[in-house]
């Protein structure tokens, strides 16, 4: 029978069909050989060609031997499957895992990383509103009660220590009688006991209208050139707002956690963690401050510009006590960050670290490099600490400015020089012969009406542990 004998460089897993001039000899076939893997007989020395075609059969093989016995040559033949039915394999349709492709967009797990951790250029932005405080007492906001003085107000802190200077001479002046007493005593007992309530904030707050003049009950206070004291009343609330971009150092799928990780810095309220998984289609923050004036109370909300996802909403206290008067104040810290990304950024590491969808590339081109992958980001783990956690006025010395960082993980190699070997995640369903260079598929099923059941399975298993389409 005829066979053709060639010299031809190949890979074992590839498709690619032999393109190199042959030597045609007739051959006899060993007894109770296999289609699969014929052996031959041969009296002059094949050892200077490696691969065969048999027109009969219609089959493409590899020589993996030869042996030397009785005067003639024995050729041991293994069917290369890929190239046998090549025009078949590419014809059918199965889910694709991996293939040769320039889109990263999927997750691939199966790339180590390094212990390394790449901190980007630090981003800043302030409140374009807002004017911040950082030396001194801050802004005086005393509760009032007094003849035409109710309410909230913004003193200047140079009069603080004037407010109740002068009360007993004034008393003495205009206190005449039971009556005018009582009239005092209505407004709230003493000048004192007018102060409800008095802290300093740590930014200048919004006001309205125009100063007036203090009163505490009917005593009008004076500094110490015997001039009104004057005072502005505050909007209870008011708000600023501004945007951030997010420095990220990777465009494709190591934004998502553990290869990403956004770290944002907010004035009052703290260090916290972004989910880069969250956040990965946005290129900036929008981050929204509510003031309440009255009472100090900071509240934060950080939403995505692109995806309009709310990340966090944090709050916290940017108030000291003021103790003058009868004022009581009690200015705890109020702070507590609540928002999505830590879950998820957890989660996403507990798939990768037991295991998942790993074991199928384990079996394959790659199964190695995936396993090895597995173990690094196991070491790697790390927490996702970041929630907020200041409060208080003094935290404003820690800084006004809002900072954005992003920190990644390097992977083992460029994923260029990995992918020509492995390919990316694809994970659809399409033809085979839509890709060249590796292709992976899931569950392949190979149907020929040339082809045994031995040669369907090994095909079948082929494609499932990665192929190379040439």
């Amino acid at each position: 029978m005829e066979v053709r004998l060639y010299s031809f460089s190949k890979r074992n897993k590839s498709t690619k069909l032999v393109n190199v001039s042959f030597k045609s000899v007739d051959c006899q076939f060993k007894d109770r050989c296999t289609v699969e893997n014929p052996l031959l007989l041969l009296d002059s020395m094949p050892t200077s060609y490696n691969y065969a075609y048999i027109p009969k059969w219609n089959r493409y093989y590899f020589i993996s031997g030869w042996l030397y016995f009785n005067g003639l040559w024995e050729i041991n033949l293994t069917e290369d499957y890929l190239a046998s039915y090549k025009s078949e394999i590419l014809a059918t349709a199965s889910i694709i895992s991996y293939a040769s492709v320039n889109t990263f967009n999927i997750v691939d797990k199966r790339i180590p990383v390094t212990a390394e951790i790449s901190a980007s250029n630090i981003n800043t932005a302030t409140l374009p509103h807002t004017n911040w405080l950082t030396s001194g007492i801050g802004s005086p906001i005393i509760s009032l009660t007094g003849k035409g003085t109710n309410g909230i107000y913004n003193i200047n802190y140079a009069y603080i220590g004037e407010l109740l200077d002068g009360v007993d001479s004034w008393w003495n002046d205009n206190v005449s009688d039971f009556f005018d007493a009582i009239k005092q005593l209505i407004y709230g007992g003493s000048a004192a006991n007018c102060i409800k309530d008095a802290i300093t904030i740590c930014w200048i707050p919004a006001t309205l209208g125009s100063a007036e003049d203090i009163y505490l009950g009917n005593y009008p206070a004076k500094d110490y050139n015997n001039n009104p004291i004057r005072g502005t009343k505050v909007a209870p609330i008011s708000t600023d707002s501004t945007s951030i971009a997010i420095p990220w150092k990777y465009n494709d799928w190591r934004r998502s956690s553990p290869y990403s990780v956004i770290k944002l810095f907010l004035p009052l309220i703290g260090d916290m963690t972004i989910s880069a998984d969250e956040a990965k289609n946005d290129n900036q923050l929008d981050i929204t401050y509510a003031f309440n004036n009255t009472s100090g109370e900071v509240n934060v909300k950080v939403v995505g510009h692109t995806s309009g996802i709310i990340f966090k909403t944090a709050s916290g206290s940017g108030a000291a006590a003021l103790h003058i008067g009868s004022s009581n104040t009690n200015v705890g810290k109020v702070t507590s960050a609540v928002g999505g990304g830590l879950a998820a950024l957890v989660g996403g590491a507990a798939t990768i670290l037991s295991g998942g969808a790993l074991a199928p590339a384990a079996l394959g081109i790659g199964g190695g490099l995936a396993a090895a992958a597995s173990g690094t980001l196991e070491g790697l783990g790390g927490n996702t600490a970041g929630g907020g956690g200041l409060g208080g006025h003094a935290a404003i010395a820690l800084g006004t400015s809002i900072t954005c960082q992003v920190l990644s993980r390097n992977l083992s190699d460029q994923q260029a020089n990995v992918y020509g070997r492995i390919g990316v995640p694809v994970f659809k369903n399409t033809y085979v012969g839509d890709f060249t260079g590796y292709v992976q598929t899931e569950g392949f099923q190979f149907m020929s009406s040339r082809a045994s059941s031995t040669e369907k399975d090994m095909i079948n298993q082929l494609l499932d542990s990665g192929i190379y389409v040439e």
